[in-house]
């Protein structure tokens, strides 16, 4: 599929960002200015505090398993970028001569896939050793005590998402249900750079990417916890 077949058939959103690689590529093309492309993966919280845009689909995917007492199961893996790390990234291809595309004909060689992908866990390992864990320690923290642990229960995709529509638009991911992929499938997009989570580290932007993802993913939970606890 071509690129430009591919912004004809994604979302309004997804096309302005095709436009505006367009013409950013249209720049470099034309000599007017070097430039960088950043394509960034799912942005997530900091990665020390977990904190971030609490209306961002994955803080919405946590608050929902929050409040449904239930988590999704199945191989799909969640994609968690942390934005330090994202923003690491970004300025290092926004002032690295090599990135910039100095000299360099083609713009694709200027294109950045930002990615966690290589070490995203997956939606049942997030559900079992982050979100039940996390929450049975809170409720026993508040006096629940230890037998008082909410039980947690996988759910497959079907039912995960007819959990969600029941439970209307007071459920977090009410609105951004249509979002969730056959698990089977995951999430993960074509790989459209050279650029992986290895080349990072070596470059040395590591902020985010040292954090075992499953303690990612618990910091996130916590983070969840506090938005609900507001």
């Amino acid at each position: 599929m071509s690129s430009e077949t591919a912004a004809a058939t994604c979302s309004g959103y997804a096309q302005t960002k095709w436009v505006a690689e367009a013409l950013v590529r249209r720049a470099h093309e034309e000599n007017i200015v070097a430039v960088t492309i950043s394509r960034p993966s799912m942005i997530t919280g900091n990665s020390q505090s977990g904190n971030g845009n609490s209306q961002q689909w994955n803080a919405r995917f946590f608050r929902a398993s929050i409040e449904l007492g239930a988590f999704l199961s199945g191989p799909g893996r969640l994609d968690m970028t942390p934005v330090d790390f994202v923003a690491a990234a970004v300025f290092h291809f926004a002032t690295a001569r090599d990135a910039l595309g100095i000299g360099i004909d083609s713009a694709d060689a200027c294109v950045h896939t930002i990615t966690n992908a290589s070490s995203c866990p997956s939606f049942h390992e997030v559900g079992q050793y982050a979100i039940s864990p996390v929450l049975a320690a809170a409720t026993a923290a508040a006096g629940g005590g230890s037998g008082g642990a909410p039980d947690y229960a996988p759910m497959d995709l079907t039912a995960f998402k007819a959990a969600i529509v029941g439970a209307g638009r007071t459920c977090a991911l009410y609105a951004l249900v249509q979002q969730l992929v056959d698990p089977n499938v995951g999430m993960e997009g074509p790989k459209m750079s050279r650029l992986d989570t290895e080349s990072l580290s070596a470059e040395g932007i590591d902020s985010g990417m040292g954090v075992d993802p499953i303690e990612l993913a618990r910091r996130y939970v916590r983070a969840a916890l506090r938005d609900l606890q507001q």
